[in-house]
C-alpha cells in the first residue's frame, strides 16, 4: 500500500494540539515547516533568516560509529543536503514518531521511512540485485535540535540505527520528490511566527 507522505509529521501536529506555550509552539512549527521543506527539496528555504541562524551546525552520529560535525552553512548545505540530493533520498516519512520540547529545543524518536534507490540502497551497505529499483529503508532515528534565544534553529544532533530493514517498493508505492513536493505544498505555510523565554513575539528577521 502507498503511504501518504503528507501524515509525516503526525507525531510533530498532536503535539501541537496539546502545547500553549507559544515558544514550544513556534519550535514545532518551526520543525514541522523544516521538515516538510527537507523532503520537498525546497533547502533554500530552510535557511530563510526567520527559519536557521546565519551558522548553523549538524552533528551526525553515523551508523559506522564515526562523528561528523558540519559547521556552517556552506558545510550543511554540500554535505547533509548535498547528499539527499545526489542520491535523490528527500522523501522520508516518519512514523511513530515521540517528541519532547523545551525553551532549548526539542527531542526525538522515530522510525524513518526513506525512499531510496538501489544505488543508495547499497551505498548504505545492503546487498541489492537491482539498483534501478526503488526501495524503501526503514530505520529508527533519535535526535536533538538546538534554537536560538529568538527562535530558530542552531542545528540538528542526529544519530541513526546500524542497519534497520529494506524492503523493494513495488511500482504503485512508489513516492516521488516531485509527488512529495506537490502533496505538501499547501501544508507548508510561511515561517511561523517567534518567540523569546518569556513567550514575548520577536520581529521578523530582515533579509540579508
Amino acid at each position: 500500500m502507498k503511504r501518504d507522505v503528507t501524515t509525516m509529521m503526525a507525531g510533530a501536529e498532536r503535539l501541537l494540539e496539546t502545547i500553549e506555550n507559544p515558544r514550544h509552539r513556534a519550535i514545532l512549527q518551526n520543525y514541522r515547516r523544516h521538515a516538510m521543506l527537507e523532503v520537498s527539496n525546497r533547502i533554500d528555504e530552510i535557511f530563510s533568516p526567520e527559519m536557521t541562524v546565519e551558522h548553523p551546525v549538524y552533528v551526525q552520529y553515523r551508523p559506522d560509529g564515526t562523528r561528523a560535525v558540519l559547521d556552517g552553512k556552506a558545510a550543511v548545505v554540500e554535505v547533509f543536503y548535498g547528499h539527499l540530493i545526489k542520491y535523490g533520498a528527500n522523501v522520508m516519512i516518519l512514523e511513530d514518531e515521540h517528541i519532547a520540547v523545551a525553551d532549548w529545543g526539542f527531542a526525538s524518536e522515530y522510525m524513518s521511512n526513506d525512499y531510496i534507490t538501489g544505488d543508495t540502497a547499497r551505498a548504505r551497505g545492503f546487498d541489492v540485485d537491482d539498483l534501478s529499483a526503488m526501495y524503501v529503508h526503514q530505520h529508527a532515528v533519535i535526535m536533538t535540535w538546538r534554537y536560538s534565544d529568538d527562535c530558530r534553529l542552531i542545528g540538528e544532533n542526529v544519530a541513526k540505527e546500524s542497519a534497520g530493514k529494506l524492503s523493494l517498493l513495488a511500482p504503485d508505492e512508489i513516492i516521488t520528490i516531485d509527488e512529495a513536493h506537490r502533496a505538501l505544498a499547501p501544508l507548508i505555510g510561511p515561517p511561523p511566527p517567534r518567540y523569546d523565554y518569556h513567550g514575548n513575539p520577536l520581529p521578523t528577521v530582515a533579509m540579508a
